[in-house]
């Protein structure tokens, strides 16, 4: 066999197992975050300051990670069965998104615009915004 055979075999391989780990990956159930450690607790105030100074290494370490977050809700959003809450801080440009858990849609429903609120999610960074999924709200 030559070689580029030997090569567009191993190819063909390597895009099979990377297939089937994508369609593994994308089933996966997200863990309840009830269940994972938080790695800090910060206000969101706290937060966006991390984000403005992101060449600091204290940004990094809590990517994929959970993290609390006290705040204010700005605005509640509902999209296919799954609330988005987006919190405010200081800094009128920049919100933090926390894509909640479905589990907590009870307690989103009694929530308002303007409520003091601390959530616990996973931060996954930021383009001009936070991000934080699976979030919960902590009592």
């Amino acid at each position: 066999m030559s070689k580029s055979g030997i090569f567009k075999i191993i190819l063909l391989g390597c895009s099979a197992l990377l297939f089937i780990y994508a369609i593994f990956r994308y089933l996966e159930t997200p863990e309840d975050t009830h269940n994972v450690k938080t790695q800090v607790s910060l206000s969101s105030n706290e937060l966006i300051s991390l984000m403005s100074n992101k060449v600091d290494s204290s940004f990094y370490q809590y990517v994929d990670k959970a993290i609390e977050i006290e705040s204010v809700i700005k605005e509640i959003n509902k999209k296919e069965g799954v609330y988005t809450l987006l919190l405010s801080g200081d800094d009128k440009d920049t919100l933090i998104i926390c894509e909640m858990q479905k589990n907590q849609n009870v307690h989103i429903q009694k929530l308002t615009i303007g409520d003091p609120i601390v959530v616990k999610g996973v931060f996954k960074g930021f383009l001009k915004d936070a991000v934080l999924l699976n979030c919960i709200i902590m009592p």
